[in-house]
């Protein structure tokens, strides 16, 4: 830190000049920072789900109609099944898990909160137990 506290940097853009004292000669160093942060945009969003199914009474019912509220609400499976497999920890593994991708964390929001998916989740509960979780992407 002490060669960078004497050397002389200007910011430009998303890019530094930086002229080291010892260097044969300036180089651009540039950084990537957070897209949200940068530009007012927003970060794609995951709804992570473990479910353990104690019934299979509200499964047809219930797998027809998701992928479309899913799908209304700019919504995008990208995990939904059974067969996981146990690489760590002492949990007990769930009988399926999903993954569903959202543009970003209020369109995974409105889905959860949606009448549509509350009718479902009903549904759902009258026969397993989901744990579930939403997180976002990396920039």
């Amino acid at each position: 830190m002490t060669a960078m506290a004497a050397s002389t940097m200007s910011l430009m853009g998303r890019c530094l000049n930086v002229d080291l004292p010892k260097a044969r000669r300036p180089f651009k160093l540039c950084i990537q920072i957070g897209l949200k942060a940068r530009e007012g945009r927003h970060m794609a969003a995951f709804v992570i789900g473990r479910m353990q199914i104690h019934s299979r009474d509200w499964m047809s019912e219930y797998f027809d109609k998701i992928p479309h509220v899913v799908a209304d609400h700019k919504g995008q499976f990208l995990v939904r099944g059974g067969d996981p497999e146990g690489l760590e920890g002492d949990d007990l593994l769930p009988d399926a898990a999903f993954i569903i991708e959202f543009p970003d964390r209020d369109h995974a929001r409105t889905f959860w909160n949606s009448d549509e998916f509350q009718e479902l989740a009903v549904l759902r509960r009258s026969g397993s137990t989901l744990n579930a979780i939403l997180v976002d992407k990396l920039p």
